[in-house]
């Protein structure tokens, strides 16, 4: 397989926020939120110390602003980047360090709003490795 392409559209979130109310202590609701995924996936790519080589790096960064200068939108299908296995790795591996800074208390990633984009990649995985 050369090429997986990856959905870049946007999607919602349901986030829990405090309101303040007149009296009394904030009142905790649920709320939409659009995860805006280039924005997203582009900022992580370009986390300071992520990458423990110059090459690897490089190689995120260019990722990143790829990812970032993908034009689309809902009414048409550029809303997504083929990516090959290299890329594809570049981003799991991206992933797999933020879990594992979650993980260790040094970073928030995982649970519900970031669900989405880690199935995403992980399907992606399957498919550039041919599971």
């Amino acid at each position: 397989m050369d090429k997986v392409k990856l959905n870049l559209e946007t999607w919602e979130v349901d986030v829990q926020v405090n309101v303040p109310q007149k009296e009394g202590p904030p009142k905790v609701e649920m709320q939409k939120q659009e995860y805006p995924l280039k924005d997203n996936l582009s900022q992580m790519l370009r986390t300071p110390g992520l990458f423990k080589t110059t090459e690897d790096t490089v190689e995120a960064i260019i990722l990143a602003k790829a990812i970032l200068n993908v034009e689309g939108n809902e009414e048409t299908i550029h809303n997504s980047i083929d990516l090959n296995k290299k890329e594809v790795e570049i981003i799991k591996t991206c992933l797999d360090r933020h879990l594992a800074a979650a993980v260790e208390g040094r970073g928030m990633f995982g649970g519900p709003i970031h669900e989405p984009l880690i199935l995403r990649i992980h399907e992606l995985w399957k498919e550039v490795e041919g599971k």
